[in-house]
């Protein structure tokens, strides 16, 4: 494949090994030349690969989303090049079936190969061949490379077609992590047969011809009403849409499901975000995915934040949520020992789900409701709180838990205090009471 004097056009940072071990060794060592590119931008790296007639390039996803929205691209002439690779991320199979069509249309005679690696294996372990493509597959290993599935954590091998942790063996196995003993045992372990197999992390299958099909990170994983759900199919069903030109899918903390799904989408140009879009997205979303994995809100951004490869950082974006929520949190109308109660801001439905003990623990929290009609806990006559009553239902509600939230539709200051104050029995632990002025968000959590 790789020639005496072919170019790649490298512009992967040289500190990854996506970018070191293909972009630079691999043509190096055939006697290629590379053609570097020390401040990436999308229209400086379309003007290189026509200006030196490059015959390999190799990006994450996000730059060949990039070079589609480019004008100055759409003249150009393709037809030198020999191999397009994808790799750093996850290729959606909408990004790949474009990104084919536009290297068609531009004269080339070549489609994109993903691959897959990791740092721990220097570089790439399989690719995609060039005769033989399966939609989703990330490729077949290398020569001397092994790849098998295990159920997380284990070495037992699951059955072809089934899901399981995605572990590596071969002759690019790093040694260890640098003073980090710990880790290296974790991540590398001796198996039966003698090789020592790198356990990724990364979730995938394999079927009965050796293809391997990447699912996602085991951590990045939303477990939402106790199912999985992978961040990148719902990318994928997104993607597909006319109006998205790229998606970013995270789990956010939730009190009933654990987690729920919330999108970020980067419109094509000259879509509004409105909220018709929004609502032409969400219904198509109900269309084509099931109803624990369905978004709960889709957020339009007009760029997504990148890490120095230039994957989508979806850290970034999981972070920001949470400190939206913490936001909320404090603007809440809410009730604690000791604190006054605000009657200014209504509780909304987002205070549950940020509860504190949920973002740390990532654990549902059970919702007890109460209410002003829900007697013998309140004599509407007398305004009087029956204490006794109340014990006994919050001993019933909370038996076998350790936390407990109560919400009420209790206007007033004292009634409220009477709730917080008196509710708690002797022994049992104290409760977040949420005081709340407008009920219609407590309906929809």
């Amino acid at each position: 494949m790789f020639r005496p004097g072919d170019r790649m056009l490298s512009a992967m940072p040289l500190f990854h090994g996506f970018g070191l071990g293909v972009c630079i060794h691999t043509m190096l060592s055939q006697g290629g030349r590379c053609i570097l590119v020390p401040r990436f931008t999308a229209k400086s790296y379309a003007k290189q690969i026509v200006k030196y007639r490059c015959n390999f390039i190799a990006g994450v996803p996000t730059l060949y989303e990039a070079l589609l929205r480019l004008p100055n691209m759409d003249r150009a002439d393709l037809s030198c090049l020999k191999g397009v690779f994808s790799g750093g991320d996850s290729l959606s199979i909408e990004l790949k079936k474009k990104f084919d069509k536009f290297l068609y249309d531009h004269h080339a005679t070549v489609q994109v190969r993903e691959g897959y690696g990791t740092t721990e294996t220097v570089t790439a372990c399989c690719l995609t061949p060039p005769h033989m493509f399966k939609e989703g597959s990330i490729g077949l290993p290398f020569p001397d490379t092994y790849i098998k599935i295990v159920e997380p954590g284990t070495d037992k091998e699951v059955p072809y077609g089934e899901e399981g942790e995605i572990l590596l063996a071969g002759p690019t196995v790093m040694k260890e992590y640098i003073k980090h003993p710990d880790e290296t045992a974790q991540t590398l372990r001796r198996h039966a047969d003698g090789l020592t197999w790198v356990y990724t992390g990364d979730l995938g299958t394999m079927d009965e011809q050796g293809f391997i099909y990447f699912k996602g990170r085991a951590k990045r994983m939303i477990i939402s009403s106790g199912y999985n759900v992978y961040p990148g199919q719902i990318e994928n069903i997104l993607d597909a849409h006319e109006y998205v030109q790229m998606s970013c899918v995270i789990g956010v903390p939730d009190a009933y499901k654990m987690q729920k799904v919330k999108a970020f989408v980067k419109l094509a140009p000259e879509v509004k975000p409105d909220d018709k879009t929004k609502k032409e997205l969400m219904d198509y979303c109900r269309k084509n995915i099931a109803k624990y994995a369905m978004p709960y809100d889709i957020e339009f951004r007009e760029d997504m934040p990148k890490t120095l490869v230039g994957k989508v950082a979806y850290r970034v974006l999981e972070e920001a949520e949470l400190a939206k929520i913490k936001a909320e949190e404090e603007a809440c109308c809410f009730r604690r020992r000791g604190q006054k109660v605000n009657k200014e801001k209504p509780i909304t439905a987002s205070y549950a789900a940020g509860y504190p003990a949920a973002l740390e623990k990532k654990v549902a929290l059970p919702l007890f409701r109460l209410s002003l009609r829900s007697a013998p806990l309140l004599s509407a006559d007398s305004g009087q709180f029956d204490a006794h009553s109340a014990q006994s239902v919050f001993r019933h509600a909370c038996r076998g838990r350790k936390r407990i939230i109560l919400i009420s539709r209790l206007r007033t200051r004292k009634l409220c205090e009477a709730f917080f104050d008196k509710l708690t029995p002797p022994g049992y632990p104290a409760a977040l009471f949420i005081p709340s002025i407008d009920t219609r968000g407590l309906y929809r959590l």
